[in-house]
């Protein structure tokens, strides 16, 4: 394929100064802009000027305000100013310039080296980039006026092509230094990294050759075998290993061959009169051609799983069948005392309206109305139990139906309002009207959100404020949603506390609880609730600053209007 045509200066301003742009970048990213000699270039000024029988020849580079001498056959300059130069009127021309007398040449009869230095003859063709922009010349010069022989001319375009692909091959050859000195540096840190990540892998890794010999080991390797690598490279397994785990090694590699491909066994070795245990790995490693030139190994240790793993059976067990039971004792028990407790509440109410006479009425009021406050609260609990075992037990029915999440907030607050009121707390309803509703089971929700403005009133100090936020979100780990968000002043929840507080009878010990009766169910009936119906329920706590908890709800749910 040939160059492309060349760019040659166009006629309008406006577009010969987009091609002095294009140029001069050209010419900045060949990098021979006072760069040092050069004998090709030397050599190629000198041809130009035997082929043109000239005393003069210049390899001129034309930069923004100067000319560059690349070579200089015949003088010691190495710039000269660019304005009013030949050089100047050459690159804008259509190809060769020749002029058999610069002084009868109007351009130049007055230039100073015309009139001061002598000069009266001058041909040049241009010299470009791989590109094809005007970089600038190649010229011969001389004293004499004469005309430019048509073999001179075709001499001097073909010396001109030669600087061409001069440039371009000095431009190849820095790109290929380059991408060398690049990859060059590239794999040597690749190099690093792999022998970084091998050494300080904490497992064993090797590589032996086709008759088990060690080729490389890394350090977890010398600390299994109690020998630095130089004692361990050239020799197999049999003659540094005793243990049993020597032969099934030997096994594994013999398997790993005829399979042709990566084979895995537990292997046990004996040391310091124990056992450990790994989960070893051979692997062919083949050459270009796919042939097995070498074994690749990987031990991993897994002692401690294996010493656990019966523990870890029996507990998993011993787990499974004490929540069993937990759960049909708390689903028994709560059912043999809902009755009896009904009967008190209702035996309790009679006493405390009255309904016996005036036998005693302000102290028969009295202990009635603390009956009856302790039987109720016994059966919140109760209650409380009985919705958590159904949770747990997978047998909770949703009754799914259009929710406002705004009138189910302000009813939550209006039931806490007398206790909030009671302790001078500031109760704030920030979720907006027109929170887009949701497709989920009312009285769930509504638990949720009493659950949670109930503890907040707990465990907020007098004079603080308790607020309820909604909005449409988007989280990170779930994606987009609506929150309905609890916010407290209140004494706060220590970070390692906090997941005790989602546990089923779970309370914190310390002035979180302290003085505050109940279970401990609020919040995990109101996390599964919320995981019941695809939510979440995240809680952030400072000790001292207060509480937020938030219940997230999937797009899924959102019904748009």
């Amino acid at each position: 394929m040939g160059n492309p045509p060349l760019d040659l200066c166009p006629d309008d301003p406006l577009q010969a100064a987009s091609w002095e742009e294009r140029r001069l970048k050209a010419l900045e990213e060949t990098g021979l802009l006072d760069s040092g000699a050069d004998l090709a270039f030397d050599d190629l000024a000198a041809l130009a000027a035997q082929v043109c029988v000239t005393r003069l020849a210049f390899v001129v580079l034309v930069a923004k305000d100067r000319l560059w001498f690349k070579s200089a056959h015949g003088s010691p300059l190495r710039e000269y100013p660019r304005h009013g130069s030949f050089c100047d009127a050459a690159i804008r021309g259509k190809g060769i310039l020749a002029i058999s007398d610069l002084a009868e040449d109007a351009r130049f009869a007055d230039h100073p080296m015309v009139r001061e230095n002598g000069l009266r003859f001058y041909a040049s063709a241009p010299i470009r980039s791989p590109g094809s922009q005007i970089l600038g010349t190649l010229a011969v010069l001389d004293r004499t006026p004469r005309p430019l022989e048509e073999a001179q001319a075709q001499g001097l375009s073909r010396l001109a092509r030669q600087c061409d692909n001069l440039i371009a091959l000095r431009g190849l050859l820095s790109d290929l230094e380059q991408v060398v000195s690049h990859r060059t540096q590239a794999l040597r840190a690749t190099e690093a990294r792999l022998s970084g990540f091998m050494q300080h892998a904490p497992i064993t890794m090797s590589v032996k050759d086709l008759d088990g010999r060690y080729l490389m080991v890394n350090r977890a390797s010398e600390r299994f075998y109690g020998r630095p690598a130089a004692e361990i490279l050239g020799r197999r397994i049999s003659d540094i290993e005793t243990s049993g785990g020597a032969a099934a090694i030997n096994e594994l590699e013999a398997d790993m061959r005829i399979a042709g491909k990566a084979l895995t066994r537990e292997i046990c070795y004996e040391r310091d009169g124990g056992k450990r245990w790994y989960r070893d790995i051979k692997f062919p490693i083949p050459d270009e051609s796919g042939a097995t030139i070498a074994m690749g190994g990987i031990g991993v240790e897994i002692t401690a799983t294996k010493l656990a793993q019966e523990e870890l059976i029996d507990a998993k067990e011993h787990a499974e069948a004490a929540n069993q039971a937990k759960s049909q004792f708390l689903a028994n028990m709560s059912h043999e005392l809902r009755t009896p407790l009904n009967a008190i509440l209702g035996f309790s109410e009679i006493l405390a309206r009255g309904a016996l006479g005036p036998v005693g009425p302000e102290k028969t009021k009295a202990y009635a109305g603390d009956i009856h406050e302790s039987g109720r609260l016994l059966l919140n609990i109760i209650n409380d139990i009985l919705d958590l075992s159904k949770i747990e037990a997978g047998r909770m029915a949703l009754s799914e139906a259009p929710c406002d999440l705004s009138d189910i907030a302000r009813g939550a607050l209006n039931l806490v309002a007398n206790a909030a009121q009671a302790k001078s707390i500031r109760l704030v309803n920030a979720v907006p009207a027109d929170l887009p509703m949701v497709q989920a089971d009312e009285r769930a929700l509504t638990q949720i959100l009493l659950n949670l403005v109930n503890n907040a009133v707990k465990f907020t100090l007098p004079g603080g404020e308790i607020k309820v936020e909604g909005a449409l979100v988007n989280r990170g780990d779930v994606g987009d949603g609506i929150a309905i968000a609890v916010s407290d002043t209140g004494i706060g929840i220590a970070s390692e506390d906090i997941p005790l507080v989602f546990s089923a009878f779970g309370q914190v010990q310390d002035a979180f609880v302290r003085g505050h009766e109940g279970a401990g169910l609020g919040l995990p009936i109101a996390r599964a609730l919320a995981e019941v119906q695809g939510g979440k329920l995240d809680l952030h706590s400072r000790v001292g600053i207060g509480t937020r908890v938030t219940l997230w709800l999937p797009k899924e749910r959102i019904i748009h209007g």
